[in-house]
């Protein structure tokens, strides 16, 4: 066998006695504070020991438990804070005042609240007819003052075409009692489901094994997005997940975070109305699960060479 070289041989001696060293440091430190509790201890019971310990114990996670939590210390004392000048006789007061006349203002822009029409606040004792009943929901149909058919409202009807309302019906008419929780008994169903996850998947060119489900709608697709990334940060050991996320951003997001239990933070916008990449990127450094970007105007390439 070769023999170790004087050197190597020299360094690992060298370490060990480095090691040696400080074990003795490490026992003669332990051996202070064992006679240091012993002698505090010395006039106790050995009940008042143990409960004394415990007690300790208990105090220790209950401070851990106050200072660490999901959300930060500063956040929960400014609504403490608020909370408590709220209750303030004065300032509640007028607080309230100012509740009370946004309430009317809003009622007021609300034309079917003033519309001195009776609600159904109970069954009726006795049932409507047919004619009754669609006679009510034309009733209900078209008791705003906003024709949304001229194409002048934002974001709340994409597709008023009168042939597509007529297909609508035709199929509503045919699934109506469809129910999506028994594919056992409704196949075609299941089968229609799996075929619009899969355009979906493909229009975002995902591979084989992307998957996807339905939803009810954008804000149930936020929300489930986020639980996503949630239990996947669990999974990889992150207690207190957060998400990064634009000013501008859907207010899903806030819901999806109270849901939850991710700390949202929020970040600028630059004068383009862009997220600011520095900004995100700073913050892009603690636990971040996600960062939502608008497809459309945001510097995607700009954020997406993270790692």
């Amino acid at each position: 066998a070769r023999a170790m070289p004087r050197k190597e041989e020299e360094v690992i001696w060298g370490a060990m006695d480095t090691l040696t060293v400080y074990h003795h440091i490490f026992l003669q430190y332990l051996n202070q504070t064992r006679n240091v509790v012993n002698e505090k201890c010395s006039g106790m019971e050995p009940w008042q020991v143990i409960a004394s310990t415990i007690a300790a114990t208990l105090l220790i996670v209950k401070i851990h438990m106050f200072l660490f939590q999901s959300e930060s210390l500063t956040s929960r004392f400014k609504k403490w804070f608020f909370r408590f000048i709220r209750k303030l006789p004065i300032i509640g007061h007028i607080i309230k005042q100012q509740i009370y006349k946004t309430l009317d203002e809003m009622s007021a822009k609300l034309p079917f609240l003033q519309d001195q029409k009776n609600y159904l606040t109970s069954l009726p004792a006795t049932g409507l007819s047919q004619p009754e009943l669609l006679k009510k929901m034309k009733e209900y149909s078209t008791s705003g003052n906003v024709h949304w058919e001229d194409c002048k409202v934002s974001g709340t009807v994409y597709s008023g075409d009168e042939k597509l309302v007529n297909l609508l019906v035709k199929v509503y008419e045919e699934f109506a009692w469809a129910n999506p929780l028994h594919p056992d008994i409704f196949p075609g169903v299941r089968k229609m489901e799996a075929e619009v996850v899969r355009m979906a998947c493909t229009l975002f060119h995902g591979g084989p094994k992307s998957c996807g489900t339905m939803t009810s709608g954008g804000t149930e697709s936020i929300l489930l997005v986020c639980k996503a990334y949630r239990d996947l940060a669990y999974e990889k050991g992150i207690k207190y997940p957060e998400m990064l996320v634009p000013i501008s951003a859907h207010a899903a997001f806030d819901k999806a975070a109270h849901y939850f239990r991710i700390k949202i933070v929020r970040i600028p916008l630059t004068e383009l109305m862009q997220v600011d990449v520095k900004v995100l990127s700073w913050h892009f450094q603690m636990f971040p699960i996600h960062f939502e970007l608008n497809r459309v105007i945001e510097p995607l390439r700009d954020a997406g060479g993270w790692k």
